[in-house]
């Protein structure tokens, strides 16, 4: 199913669903950190080939749940998402070093379709990639591409406690589609929480983002890796 179909799915899904939002307000938040490695194709050319290497990548999160019905709840999310290589291109002498940034922002509306030892929030938002492509040589650029574009998602979060222990398990899907440009995010992770006036914990999970045709960029890309985040709840 592409990225399109699977968005007009879902959007039926929620339009059709009478389902509540949370029983009582809330403030959630997260920041950590992503291991991303990339492999995929950047100006036509493999990322193994360009030596792309592993990066420490940081992302932040917060959501906004209230009781009042009908109103969605609000999730703002942004992740840094830099990946640098370097190699000599065959039978030169001078280095070559891509770089590329596809830092995003996510604004998600979401409504908890469950919301009890078995969570599920869906909803509809919309994500803006603001980054570069340069390619350097020997130090000088010699191309420096931009992209700044929005695109239409979908947003689906399941989460499961484990009885009496503090932990739970959970995935999430974020997808998106407009033109030729398209992406499809997935998660699987491990949290736990302390109870208190204020809710602290940890999130340990891995991560996979496919990204096809992302417009002025040339990049088509698959990055994927281990994550930990640090979370609160009020």
């Amino acid at each position: 199913m592409t990225a399109s179909r699977f968005i007009s799915a879902m959007t039926l899904c929620l339009v059709g669903s009478t389902a509540a939002v949370a029983d009582t307000a809330g403030i959630h938040m997260g920041l950590g950190q992503w291991q991303s490695d990339i492999s995929g194709s950047l100006g036509g050319i493999s990322t193994d080939i360009q030596n792309f290497k592993k990066a420490n990548n940081g992302h932040m999160y917060l959501a906004v749940e209230h009781p009042i019905p009908l109103l969605p709840n609000v999730r703002l999310a942004y992740q840094v998402l830099e990946q640098k290589g370097s190699f000599f291109p065959q039978g030169g002498s001078v280095q070559i070093q891509p770089k590329i940034d596809i830092s995003h922002t996510d604004a998600t509306f979401y409504y908890e379709l469950l919301d009890n030892w078995i969570s599920f929030d869906l909803g509809l938002g919309i994500r803006r990639y603001d980054g570069t492509s340069t390619l350097s040589a020997g130090g000088v650029t010699v191309q420096d591409r931009t992209v700044d574009v929005y695109l239409p998602t979908v947003y689906a979060d399941a989460n499961f406690d484990l009885p009496f222990t503090g932990l739970s398990v959970g995935a999430n899907l974020t997808a998106g589609s407009m033109n030729d440009t398209e992406f499809s995010e997935m998660s699987a992770r491990i949290s736990y929480m302390f109870d208190g006036v204020a809710d602290l914990g940890a999130e340990l999970g891995y991560k996979q983002k496919d990204l096809t045709r992302i417009d002025g960029l040339d990049l088509d890309g698959d990055f994927s890796g281990p994550y930990l985040t640090l979370k609160a709840h009020f």
